[in-house]
Formats: C-alpha cells, structure tokens, sequence
C-alpha cells in the first residue's frame, strides 16, 4: 500500500510534522497536534527614515527553540513561512509562523536593490510587531585581473564573488585594463 501523509489545515493554525502511517498504523488512531500560527511585522528603512518599498523580508536561516537558557537552531523550513516583499510604506508581515511551547524566536533578513542583505541581530518573538529593519549601502569590492607572470591586466574574465550571507553569487566582468567591481557587497 505504501505510505500515507497526515496533514492538518484550519484558519490561523497549522499541523505538526508530516506523520507518515504504512498500512499497519491505518486501524489505529492518529494524533494530530495543531499549533497556533502567529506573525512578525515591522518597517525596511534607511538610516535617516526613509522606506525601502519593495524590500525582500524573510526568516534569516533559522528560528531558534527554548532549552532552558539556552536556545537550539532549528532550519526554517519547519516555520510554514514565505518571505515578503515591503509595501510603498515600506511595512512587512510575515505570516503563519509556528506558536509553540517553549518558545520560538526568529532572526529576519532584508533585501533591496542597491543594498545588502541585513541580518536582524536580536531573536524575535512570534507577535513582534514595530520590528525596524535599517538598510545601508554596502562596501564596493574592486580590483585588477593580470596574467601571474607578465603581470600584464587580463580584460574579459568572468568573476564570481560567492558571498555568504549575501544571497547567493555577484558577476562581474573585467575591463579592458583588467579592472573589476562589486558594489554593494555587506560586511562579513
């Protein structure tokens, strides 16, 4: 027969994990715990105030559970969250975030054109509301690509900047002289 997913779906809550039954565990009852689903909202802005609308707000990474003091990482994919993008007000939402006993507490990245990415440094509690998220412009990487032995400028070689945290790779191309540019590159 093979296996069987449980799931439950109602209005401001969602189930626990997928419990898998096999055809042994379809003659007997099957819990399903659902847990109550809250939201963090907050504003992207610049330093001075200014709004960044269109901002790209999500869960940074992991959300972190309660063990006494002490707080375990989890990986968000057990969140039921998507990311946002910020209003013209440059207001967010994120929905749907898991309430549970002990407590859940998230870290949030933003995104924008012409910025880096922005890692809230304090957990958040389901229900933060007023979060403020402040963008500033990055570090530009430059450079000059040469050839190791003529120490001549090598023009057209394709360069990647993996930069962790950065979401994901920049490209950039060399010049005529060999000089090369990432703008915006955040700190870390």
């Amino acid at each position: 027969l093979g296996k069987f997913a449980l799931f439950g779906n109602a209005e401001g809550y969602t189930s626990t994990e997928d419990q898998f039954l096999n055809k042994d565990r379809l003659e007997r009852d099957a819990d399903l715990v659902m847990y109550p689903m809250g939201t963090i909202s907050g504003v992207v802005q610049l330093a001075d105030g200014t709004p960044v609308p269109g901002a790209y707000v999500g869960l940074g990474g992991y959300q972190y559970k309660a063990e006494g003091k002490r707080f375990r990482q989890i990986h968000t994919s057990r969140a039921r969250a998507s990311a946002v993008a910020a209003d013209e007000e440059g207001r967010f939402t994120i929905n749907n975030l898991q309430i549970d006993t002990p407590a859940v507490q998230y870290k949030l990245l933003a995104k924008a054109e012409d910025y880096p990415l922005k890692i809230t440094e304090d957990l958040l509690d389901v229900a933060a509301t007023d979060v403020v998220i402040v963008l500033a412009p990055g570090s530009t990487v430059s450079g000059k690509v040469v050839n190791a032995v003529t120490q001549e400028p090598l023009p057209g070689i394709k360069l990647t900047l993996n930069a962790q945290f950065q979401m994901g790779e920049k490209e950039a191309t060399s010049a005529e002289d060999g000089a090369f540019s990432f703008p915006n590159v955040g700190a870390g």
